[in-house]
């Protein structure tokens, strides 16, 4: 049973790496997203400053079209794109924080894999991974 043990370890160690590695998936997905969304609010917040600010405007808020000033909707504009920044500044860190959760798990699992504990669960799971 204690045979077992490594092979164990290295299968939850591989499991970890592969949920992590997704994570990191969702949060870049999400980092572009909102990324994209802040670049589409500072071009229209760029657009606001060549026009006059009794310029009507349209807005989409809650899925229904309203009718606006540009000096209504320019400082709705800027606290979004400032929560969006903030957003994506804080999913940059999660990322960041799995990534180098991630970077350990692989560093320790090569270890042990090196040191020989688990060498032939290394073998099989390389054979299974070329076929893949």
């Amino acid at each position: 049973m204690n045979s077992s043990f490594p092979i164990d370890k290295e299968r939850a160690s591989r499991e970890k790496i592969s949920q992590l590695d997704r994570k990191l998936k969702v949060l870049s997905s999400k980092i572009s997203e909102l990324s994209q969304d802040s670049k589409e609010h500072g071009l229209v917040l760029n657009a606001f400053e060549k026009v006059d600010p009794e310029r009507r405007c349209f807005r989409v808020i809650g899925g229904v079209m309203v009718e606006r000033t540009v000096k209504t909707v320019k400082p709705a504009l800027e606290k979004e794109k400032a929560a969006l920044d903030s957003a994506i500044s804080e999913l940059e860190k999660q990322y960041e924080s799995i990534e180098e959760e991630l970077k350990t798990l692989i560093e320790n699992l090569n270890k042990e894999s090196n040191m020989g504990i688990s060498s032939s669960a290394s073998a099989s799971s390389s054979s299974s991974e070329v076929k893949a």
